[in-house]
């Protein structure tokens, strides 16, 4: 949820939604939410046309017929990282029932609260830099009535061209920020039903 970007500019993706150890859900055809103003710097975490080319290459091993490209789509949402629990509230894995994901939201929200107050990480680290949601009822407003328990779908040209080399030959980024504001009306948002 928290993204560094560069170093200098931080910004806390509530439009992103959690990950859910629930079995079922039902995909929207767009996200509902007012999502525009957190699609122009998307942090993935991860490069997913790693995935995609490592796909490709067990398909090609195989001689299994890939779909056609429009078909395919990547998953996105956050999820827990075992060792970061305590003290980085940012990845949850196990959210089963809404007070879960309601209790979670309510702490990464305390906690980007205390980084940007005096002494904050935020604060030691950019002296007199404010919160970037300071000023803008927007993100509050978000925060409290329009957090998801789900994940987005989209398509995989979102992510840029699948480099046709082999996986383990490229460098693949280990954090990259996208920019999806494009893709906005294609954005499939799938909601876990508890």
């Amino acid at each position: 949820m928290f993204a560094s970007l560069l170093h200098a500019e931080t910004r806390f993706n509530r439009a992103f939604p959690l990950w859910s150890s629930a079995a079922s859900f039902t995909v929207l055809p767009a996200d509902p939410r007012p999502i525009a103003p957190y699609l122009d710097k998307v942090c993935v975490g991860w490069d997913p046309r790693a995935l995609i080319r490592a796909w490709q290459m067990l398909e090609a091993a195989y001689v299994v017929l890939p779909p056609p490209a429009r078909r395919m789509r990547v998953l996105l949402a956050a999820v827990r990282d075992e060792e970061d629990e305590e003290d980085w509230p940012c990845y949850y894995r196990s959210i089963a029932a809404r007070e879960e994901a309601c209790r979670f939201r309510q702490r990464e929200e305390d906690v980007w609260e205390g980084r940007w107050r005096a002494g904050g990480f935020h604060d030691r680290l950019w002296r007199g830099t404010a919160n970037p949601d300071d000023g803008d009822p927007f993100f509050r407003e978000f925060a409290r009535t329009k957090n998801s328990v789900g994940f987005w779908s989209l398509p995989v040209e979102a992510f840029d061209d699948v480099p046709e080399v082999a996986y383990d030959m490229y460098r693949w980024a280990m954090s990259r920020v996208l920019d999806l504001t494009e893709f906005e009306a294609q954005i499939e948002c799938g909601l876990f039903e508890f």
